[in-house]
């Protein structure tokens, strides 16, 4: 098709953040547009999880990325991209909103800001409603039955891609019954999507609008600074004030009120430091749901890692072991000729972790603390279980067994002779093996790290 390819824009790309309802992996989707000379790539997953990496890979590797995202209103899909950072900055309230219940035309009217919206054909009563909050609103078809049902829209071609090569449909399906929670007996479900291809020729007249959602769309994320959380101290003093107040305290605590000329020496060294490289704040915080554990009858660890290393951290009783009777080094923990941030290890009791936490959350706000999102993937031995129950396959623990849940399933293989052999000898295990190879390391489910928390300054 000549000089084509530069230009097209495909448009409805669900990633494997679409739990177990695509096949494809950001790093690959990624690949794939590098080699076939796809400059602009867009990701339209119910919810953001992939956003922010497919944000970066795509930077690395010189292709325009465009953030979208699914909204289903009133069991109808709408698409929405962001035009800029405050359009992305809707899609993340709407996103967190149809993490929560369903989206309403209210929600639609009130974060709009940044947005451009596409109406598939079956949703097209919702037309006349999104032209009147958003500036750029396009209608989308995926055959040419539906493209001549319409009549001035600005129209697109738009087609819902779930995997990028069309061998792999076979497999789309076996993940929706893995999905569902079918067998492929019971499941009447068609796999939904199609494959990363070009349109073909009778498309090609909406070229322009697919241009200019292309044009329209200048997403950027900047790195913002500042982040830390600030630590409220009283008599209006600055952390750095506050900071040094507590060590000097701290001091006089452990070693009385004659203190070595070493430990006075060691703890200016350590503050001008932390002062220089800002991390003031970041010191009170931890030493303050430290003491809130302390005091509300939670056990604490005595301290990990380099933080053993800083005197400042000892005497604010973070951790409970002196670095200057063990030769410990400030530089393994802190080094201004390596700018990075703290590493604090604290261990707390785990039935209680929970409550200090909430703390947390308490005292910086609610939207400034954030738990950690982690995701399970379908691993080698998962994955052969999950397709086994989809085939009605029954004694795979034949080949579970085999397996080293530390390799890849095409590890295993060409690394485990009797697998080969099992392999080989069973084409119903043949097959459940290959599907299996297909489905690895997809995201199967999410759930919250049981430790991971974010604290930011800004909600």
């Amino acid at each position: 098709m000549g000089g084509f390819e530069m230009n097209y824009v495909p448009l409805n790309i669900k990633t494997e953040y679409s739990l177990l309802s695509s096949l494809i992996k950001v790093k690959d989707l990624v690949l794939f547009a590098k080699q076939n000379n796809i400059k602009a790539l867009t990701i339209t997953d119910p919810n953001l999880y992939g956003a922010m990496e497919f944000y970066h890979e795509c930077l690395k590797e010189n292709i325009k990325p465009i953030i979208g995202l699914e909204v289903l209103l009133e069991q109808k899909i709408l698409i929405f991209y962001a035009e800029n950072k405050e359009g992305y900055q809707s899609l993340i309230k709407l996103s967190t909103i149809q993490s929560e219940r369903s989206i309403t035309k209210k929600d639609l009217e009130t974060y709009y800001e940044g947005l451009l919206a596409i109406v598939p054909y079956d949703s097209y009563e919702f037309y006349d409603f999104l032209i009147k909050l958003y500036p750029h609103v396009f209608c989308s078809y995926q055959s040419k039955e539906e493209r001549s049902s319409y009549t001035n829209e600005p129209l697109v071609y738009m087609n819902e891609i779930r995997y990028l090569k069309k061998e792999q449909d076979k497999y789309l399906k076996i993940l929706y019954d893995i999905r569902d929670g079918k067998t492929v007996q019971d499941s009447d479900l068609l796999p939904s999507g199609k494959e990363l291809k070009l349109p073909s020729d009778f498309e090609l007249d909406d070229l322009k609008n697919n241009q200019q959602i292309n044009s329209l769309c200048q997403f950027e994320l900047p790195k913002e600074k500042d982040l830390l959380p600030v630590y409220n101290c009283p008599d209006s003093m600055d952390s750095y004030t506050y900071l040094k107040h507590l060590c000097i305290t701290g001091l006089k605590e452990k070693f009385g009120s004659s203190v070595s000329v070493k430990y006075r020496d060691r703890l200016k060294y350590e503050l001008d430091i932390i002062h220089k490289m800002g991390f003031c704040n970041y010191f009170l915080i931890v030493w303050d749901y430290v003491k809130y554990a302390k005091t509300h009858d939670i056990l604490v660890g005595p301290g990990r890692g380099s933080a053993a290393g800083s005197l400042v951290s000892y005497l604010l009783d973070i951790t409970t072991i002196d670095p200057l009777q063990y030769d410990l080094l400030f530089e393994r923990f802190l080094n201004p000729e390596r700018i990075s941030m703290p590493d604090i290890d604290i261990d707390f009791q785990d039935i209680k972790r929970d409550e200090v936490t909430k703390y947390c959350i308490s005292k910086y706000g609610m939207k400034r603390v954030a738990g950690i999102i982690t995701f399970s993937t379908l691993k080698s031995k998962q994955v052969i279980r999950d397709v086994a129950r989809v085939l009605e396959l029954s004694g795979v623990e034949q080949i579970t067994s085999l397996l080293d849940a530390k390799m890849s399933l095409m590890e295993n293989y060409n690394q485990n002779e009797k697998l080969k052999q099992l392999l080989n000898s069973d084409s119903q295990y043949r097959k459940l093996y290959q599907i299996s190879l297909a489905l690895e390391g997809l995201k199967r489910q999410t759930s919250i790290h049981a430790a991971g928390i974010v604290m930011c300054r800004k909600d």
